[in-house]
């Protein structure tokens, strides 16, 4: 009884690991098999909603509104909604990704025809519906808002950038060779000066990551010649990052502003306290434990910092512990995800 006692007393004494659905805030009720989401604001979200089950027989049924997570009140997007029933008229096409520019004004999704067997189509629009643009089979590897009115879609393999006006669509930019791409980067990169990736540990560097940093002009890579393969970028820092104990990283997902880095890890590790106590009690058990969790740094891995875990109960549940639709609010200080079925925000500073 002694020993009991004193185990509580010491449990209840011990520092714990911060549990994520503690210091998360629930938002809304979020279905990802059937719902998109993409934050307009800091507290305006869209939720698109596919509302028939089977779009490969029907054309697709849906809806868009905005939920205010400051009013708790939603609104239905009609002109919008009406827009994306009008354009999605084939029965093999699907919506997602959906994607804001910085001032919540223009929203730009990919349409799917056939789930993904061909190239996405991307459309443009303001989130009332008007100005609507379409690029068909678009076959650009990658796309962003330069700003607030500017599209910016690069192909790196075969050097081009193009850079659409939205608010004109005479307005169109193209650049087809190397310099000149790697120029108009350079120039138009006020916004993004520098991208980040985070290289997962390999054989060779277990227990730790590879943050690189490269420039902007540097998405963009020479067409290989022949056989030869693309020199790859080269970035100008890469830095080391040591992963907590017995971390595998996920995902990771860079902020808006290249200032910060959230971290989805799956951790097995021995409790502590479980292990302190079984070197004077060997019948306790000391197994090890997983658990799912979220952790942010600086871009340059300074700050790095708990924000809090999700314990599992076995191995079989780790494909239905991931975090659906991780991502960030605008302003780089907040990060949304959907966990059973919830949306959840929680603050995601660097330590200081």
């Amino acid at each position: 009884m002694v020993g009991a006692l004193a185990t509580a007393g010491i449990a209840r004494m011990w520092p714990h690991e911060p549990l994520l659905m503690e210091v998360a805030h629930p938002v809304v009720r979020i279905d990802p098999d059937y719902q998109n989401v993409c934050w307009l604001s800091s507290h305006q979200l869209l939720i698109v909603t596919t509302s028939n089950s089977d779009v490969k027989s029907e054309n697709w049924r849906g809806e868009a509104e905005i939920f205010d997570t400051t009013l708790r009140t939603r609104n239905r997007l009609t002109s919008l909604t009406n827009l994306m029933l009008r354009t999605t008229a084939d029965p093999m096409d699907a919506v997602g990704n959906f994607v804001a520019s910085p001032d919540g004004k223009w929203l730009l999704w990919e349409a799917y025809c056939g789930h993904g067997a061909a190239p996405p189509s991307i459309r443009v629009a303001h989130v009332d519906g008007t100005h609507y643009r379409v690029w068909d089979y678009d076959e650009s590897n990658e796309r962003f808002f330069l700003d607030s009115d500017h599209l910016v879609q690069m192909r790196g393999w075969a050097p081009w950038v193009v850079i659409s006006d939205l608010q004109d669509s005479r307005k169109v930019q193209k650049y087809q060779t190397l310099t000149e791409a790697q120029e108009v980067l350079t120039r138009s990169s006020m916004q993004h000066p520098f991208w980040i990736e985070v290289d997962r540990p390999d054989e060779f560097s277990e227990g730790y990551a590879a943050i690189q940093t490269y420039r902007a002009q540097d998405r963009i890579q020479p067409f290989p010649e022949g056989r030869e393969e693309k020199e790859a970028p080269k970035p100008f820092r890469t830095q080391r990052l040591r992963l907590p104990p017995g971390a595998e990283i996920e995902e990771t997902i860079v902020s808006t502003q290249q200032q910060s880095i959230l971290y989805d890890f799956q951790i097995v590790r021995q409790n502590p306290l479980l292990s302190w106590l079984h070197r004077f009690l060997p019948r306790m058990n000391a197994k090890s434990t997983l658990h799912a969790g979220l952790w942010v740094s600086r871009a340059d891995r300074s700050g790095m910092r708990e924000i809090g875990v999700v314990p599992l109960q076995s191995a079989h549940d780790v494909l239905e512990s991931n975090f659906h639709d991780v991502c960030w609010l605008p302003g780089g200080k907040q990060v949304s995800f959907v966990y059973n079925g919830m949306l959840y925000i929680v603050s995601a500073e660097p330590e200081k």
